[in-house]
């Protein structure tokens, strides 16, 4: 399949990259060019996606069989997203629990839970889900959405992950309870 990957140099995007060569896949990503370089094999399309317009178009230039948004962090960003890879055949967006906030109804939550985000990052990638649910259910857009927890990788190690929120240990504790 040809995969189009908006980062691919990032914390997590870097092993999913990595995993998708290794398989056979084409890759190509789209993301500034200034941090890690994309491995060899990886074709990268250098540019910034707020330049919304350039951003779109380089996208739909290059009609993915499936693709993968590691930078979309808020309602703009996700509306730029479905009109970029419109006609794709499967979109995944990368999410995070933190929609869910920190007062869990049941464990072990799934889709149906009621979304609190509590923070700004909470609230506008919820508000990044709406964009791409609505257009799911307007125009049958293929979006999976992923809401990874705690994450660790080549670029940030746990120690980082664990220190700065301790709402993990208390979601452990309720997990462990059923």
């Amino acid at each position: 399949m040809k995969i189009g990957i908006v980062g691919g140099t990032g914390n997590i995007s870097q092993s999913i990259v990595r995993l998708l060569l290794e398989q056979g896949h084409e890759i190509v990503c789209f993301n500034r060019g200034q941090t890690t370089k994309v491995p060899d094999g990886v074709h990268l399309i250098q540019g910034d996606r707020y330049n919304r317009e350039e951003f779109e178009r380089k996208m739909q230039a290059e009609k993915f069989d499936a693709a993968i948004d590691m930078l979309c962090f808020n309602a703009e960003d996700a509306t730029s997203s479905v009109r970029a890879f419109r006609g794709v055949g499967w979109f995944v967006h990368t999410s995070t629990v933190c929609t869910y906030g920190i007062k869990y109804d049941y464990f072990p939550s799934d889709e149906t839970h009621p979304l609190r985000p509590i923070t700004d990052y909470a609230r506008n990638k919820a508000a990044a889900d709406d964009v791409y649910l609505e257009a799911y259910h307007r125009e049958k857009f293929p979006v999976v959405i992923i809401k990874p927890s705690t994450t660790y990788g080549p670029v940030q190690g746990m120690v980082c992950q664990v220190c700065w929120d301790f709402s993990w240990i208390d979601r452990v504790k309720k997990a462990n309870r059923f």
